[in-house]
């Protein structure tokens, strides 16, 4: 009974430590969201356009039979678009009890990262603006931006989005 408690007290230990995020590529970065957000990776599928939106507002898909706007990542990161293609998923994602789309260049991994290889991030230089990223991981040599999907995704999209907060 002793060892079962001692068990379970390590591992809730574990979990306390370790953060799980999905990982995914944007213009060869590497950047990472809280895995409890998605609920879904799926493929590109048709994407109805909203007219007068922001363009890294690509408008609006039908899942099955939700309605669900999309946010292209990379545009809303002010990079250069690209064309979609085999590798370019759609995250849906959970903010603020509504689910919305966000267009990646494609899907790396699910990792588990300890809570000591994440670094507060200092708002350095970076192609994005520093409110987007909660931290970054440094895990195998390799450097992984934490998204922050509420700064990442602001008030003013919201009401391009006609979203209730």
């Amino acid at each position: 009974m002793r060892n079962t408690i001692e068990q379970e007290d390590m591992l809730k230990d574990i979990s306390l430590k370790n953060n799980m995020f999905v990982t995914f590529i944007i213009d060869n970065e590497t950047y990472g969201i809280d895995v409890n957000r998605v609920q879904e990776i799926i493929g590109i599928i048709p994407i109805a356009h909203i007219p007068n939106s922001a363009d890294y507002l690509k408008g609006v898909i039908n899942l099955r039979g939700k309605v669900v706007p999309v946010i292209d990542v990379r545009m809303k990161f002010r990079m250069k678009e690209r064309k979609y293609d085999a590798a370019t998923v759609i995250l849906i994602v959970e903010l603020n009890d509504n689910a919305i789309g966000l267009i990646v260049d494609s899907v790396s991994d699910v990792l588990d990262i300890p809570h000591e290889s994440l670094h507060d991030y200092s708002g350095a230089d970076s192609k994005i603006k520093s409110s987007s990223i909660d931290s970054i991981a440094s895990l195998n040599d390799d450097l992984i931006l934490i998204l922050n999907l509420e700064k990442m995704i602001e008030e003013e999209d919201f009401v391009s989005l006609e979203i209730e907060q």
